[in-house]
């Protein structure tokens, strides 16, 4: 199910623009998105609702790292 919200996010056709494929690493009940540099600052719509995601799986207790959204991670 987290994989399936995090696809819904990436692909919300907000704006015509190609999504590139993310690179996601798991560690345990750790998810670590990566997307190009760059490319959440292109698509503010989408950084935003990436920012919601990782707040909505912080409540569920599960962690979710997307690189770029927090500062350091790049």
């Amino acid at each position: 199910i987290r994989l399936l919200r995090l696809a819904v996010v990436l692909n919300h056709s907000r704006e015509a623009h190609e999504v590139p494929v993310p690179q996601l690493i798991l560690n345990n009940d750790q998810f670590q998105l990566a997307l190009p540099e760059g490319w959440l600052d292109e698509h503010p719509l989408t950084r935003s609702d990436l920012e919601e995601e990782v707040r909505y799986q912080e409540k569920a207790n599960l962690a979710l790292e997307v690189k770029g959204l927090q500062s350091g991670d790049d």
